[in-house]
């Protein structure tokens, strides 16, 4: 039997196959299905939900392009999808979804199945994929409360104990992770057949000592890939018991005791859909030939390359390019290399950026001196074009991934000041262009100082963490979380008119109410509850973002005047 919060208990998977309700149970008197343009609004809704599917079977497609390589069967299925797409948009009447693929599906049509385009064409594709992959974000995060289960993936948390399956499964809906109560093998495995769960939450000794491990071992042989599971144990595991967990897919523990932040963490994680920029690649070579040869194999696996045969152009071509990284040959005229590299680190603003030699130059010590001198790998023609991918592929991850902790605040993993209000120049100037509205909300924690007065600031450490981890989880991927200083927050809406970015906080502002922050003093382990106040403010005609911040602040100064837990807009 699959339970779930505010359904029939007494329901559970369908086995006739309801494919409406994914097994959420009859409707609720008076809510669902009561009238008949409920029932069409529903029909409605669960169409959508198939046109949304088909979009992120293309976003996924297209991800595997760095993996996969440009090749004729993986470029067939793209292009089977995208025909597919295009046909359900058609059928379902989804104009905006069919606007975004009739101009995709063209460009494939230009394309060369076994040769990988250009730069400008996969840039091209990217663009239009990318929009896709919003427009499917978008619809995902506007599901009606009654086609929740069908939209989004549940976590199937099994243990025994009634209570505490149930405190754990509010908790996990507070951060707005759908949960499925399965509290017995069977209910398990046929909700697991019924459809792939974001996550498991299951006790190590499921049903006997060791069952968790047992059912989720057999569970994971059955399934092409591994389901992600966090399991609950009575205190701490020893050794042998994660190596157990591991091996069976484990991805880590929480007790009776712990907070859930960790089990958010990992299934934010899981779900994260979105679409990642293609690496940008500068490659500087005197040789025309060589230097298209290695842009093409790049291309292959989906990146953006631009080639530079000047040597002497070289700032400027970052400055305009932005690369990932630069694949810079050895020996060129009017100067080398290692030359090249000197300047560059002698550049605070160049220091960090990745720069890979790629030449015939065979002898052990000029490598070394060309890595000593500021390149971070050297490789020697003429390069297996696997290893020239592979390794490009791993230099430019890992500098992104530097560049994103340079960004980001680093207790929550939001956007930091700095770059909070970069973005929302930059959010500012597009709602401009395009004349769609933006909303920024500042957000306070109340009587934070206390937390950390009475509880220490681990205590808020944890609560600061809850509160990001929150926003991250219930707010759309396009909107712009960030940490603006000590325990205030902020959020930028794109195209979200003030009124409804005050309802989608107001929920917010509920949820957070109902988490538990785990505390410790002398008497022991407890809860506590927090809150926070907020100001919301409306980008207007001719108005600067900092003006609009400004507006913000000053509403939720009254927010904070008015008796705290609560929103307030301030209009121009």
């Amino acid at each position: 039997m699959v339970l779930r919060p505010g359904k029939n208990s007494s329901v559970g998977w369908p086995v006739n196959g309801c494919r409406r309700c994914a097994g959420c149970g009859p409707p609720e008197p008076g809510r669902l299905m009561s009238t008949d343009n409920k029932k069409i609004r529903e029909l409605q809704q669960h169409f959508s939900r198939r046109v949304i599917s088909d979009a992120r079977l293309v976003v996924d497609q297209w991800y595997q392009l760095h993996r996969q390589r440009w090749q004729k069967a993986w470029f067939q299925t793209l292009q089977d999808r995208v025909e597919r797409l295009l046909k359900s948009a058609r059928r379902y009447e989804r104009k905006d979804m069919e606007a975004r693929v009739e101009p995709l599906l063209a460009l494939l049509h230009q394309c060369d199945e076994a040769r990988p385009p250009g730069s400008e064409m996969l840039a091209e594709l990217a663009d239009h994929i990318g929009h896709l992959g919003k427009l499917a974000i978008r619809q995902q995060d506007h599901t009606l409360p009654g086609l929740a289960a069908f939209a989004q993936p549940e976590v199937y948390v099994a243990i025994e104990q009634v209570d505490l399956a149930a405190d754990m499964q509010h908790q996990l809906e507070s951060f707005g992770i759908s949960t499925a109560l399965t509290p017995d093998q069977e209910s398990l495995q046929e909700a697991r057949a019924w459809r792939r769960p974001l996550g498991i939450l299951i006790d190590v000794n499921f049903r006997r000592p060791g069952g968790g491990f047992d059912l989720i071992e057999a569970i994971q042989s059955e399934v092409a890939e591994p389901i992600s599971v966090i399991f609950f144990h009575q205190g701490p595991p020893d050794m042998e018991t994660r190596l157990r967990a591991m091996r069976a897919g484990g991805k880590g523990f929480v007790d009776v005791d712990s907070s859930l932040l960790r089990v958010v963490e990992q299934l934010e994680r899981e779900s994260r859909v979105s679409m990642p920029e293609l690496y940008r690649v500068l490659v500087v070579d005197d040789s025309r030939t060589q230097a298209q040869h290695a842009a093409q194999t790049l291309n292959s696996a989906g990146m953006i390359t631009r080639i530079l045969a000047d040597p002497l152009a070289l700032l400027s071509a970052v400055d305009e390019f932005e690369p990932d990284i630069i694949l810079m040959d050895m020996y060129m005229p009017r100067c080398n290399g290692v030359e090249l590299a000197t300047v560059m680190r002698q550049q605070p603003r160049y220091d960090r950026l990745p720069i890979i030699f790629l030449s015939a130059e065979e002898d052990m010590a000029k490598q070394m001196d060309a890595l000593a001198e500021g390149g971070d790998d050297f490789l020697t023609k003429p390069v297996h074009p696997s290893l020239l991918i592979a390794t490009v592929q791993h230099r430019c991850k890992r500098n992104r991934a530097m560049r994103f902790w340079m960004e980001r605040d680093a207790l929550t993993g939001l956007f930091d000041h700095t770059h909070l209000l970069q973005r929302l120049d930059q959010e500012a100037n597009r709602a401009a262009r395009q004349q769609t509205p933006l909303s920024f909300a500042m957000l306070d924690l109340d009587k934070f100082k206390a937390v950390n007065d009475t509880w220490g600031h681990a205590a808020g450490d944890r609560v600061l963490k809850n509160l990001s981890l929150l926003l991250r989880q219930r707010l759309r991927k396009t909107d712009v979380i960030g940490r603006y200083g000590g325990e205030e927050f902020a959020v930028i809406m794109p195209e979200t008119e003030a009124g409804d970015a005050f309802v989608v906080l107001s929920d917010l502002l509920e949820a957070f109410g109902r988490v538990r922050h785990p505390v410790s003093d002398a008497s022991g382990r407890r809860f506590i509850h927090c809150s926070f106040s907020g100001g919301l403010a409306q980008l207007d005609t001719d108005e600067t973002p900092a003006e609009l911040a400004v507006r913000a602040d000053q509403a939720l100064y009254q927010a904070k005047a008015d008796g705290r837990s609560r929103l307030c807009i301030l209009n121009p």
